[in-house]
């Protein structure tokens, strides 16, 4: 008899040990999430070796702070921006990438006053989900990305 009593008594102790395990896994959150800036700087994004002409240029350009205002008096329209079109489409499939996000160019709105500096306004569509759409402000002198935004268009 002393016997069963040893093996119920382990086998309680198991079960209640395999239920711990379990219950910690089902309820654990993730310690370690990354927080992204809402500007970031090229060389984040496509890496170190990225070589274009603004990569001397300081690593952070702050956006507006909650409840700034976009500075008034927009400046005159860059003829011939640092950033093309073409690497704003780069530098934000490359962020999309980052992400694990697959997505197709959809659409520019040109050139914009926003937030206080001149943007590449561009639109991307998810590829898994149609009625996904990113939005991105990207700064046609330095090529940071000064907004990103997921819409969904349901």
């Amino acid at each position: 008899m002393d016997i069963n009593k040893k093996t119920i008594i382990g086998a309680i102790i198991a079960g209640a040990a395999i239920f711990t395990i379990v219950l910690v896994f089902a309820f654990a959150q993730p310690s370690y999430k990354p927080e992204l800036p809402e500007a970031m700087p090229p060389s984040v994004l496509l890496g170190e070796n990225y070589n274009h002409p603004y990569t001397n240029l300081p690593e952070t350009t702050p956006p507006l702070a909650p409840g700034e205002e976009e500075v008034e008096g927009e400046t005159e329209r860059p003829t011939n921006p640092d950033i093309s079109r073409d690497e704003a489409v780069e530098i934000a499939y490359e962020y999309l990438k980052g992400r694990g996000i697959s997505a197709t160019f959809k659409e520019d709105s040109g050139m914009d006053w926003k937030r206080g500096r001149w943007v590449w306004e561009l639109e991307f569509r998810d590829d898994e989900n149609n009625e996904i759409v990113y939005e991105f402000y990207i700064d046609v002198s330095t090529g940071y990305i000064v907004k990103f935004e997921r819409e969904d268009d349901r």
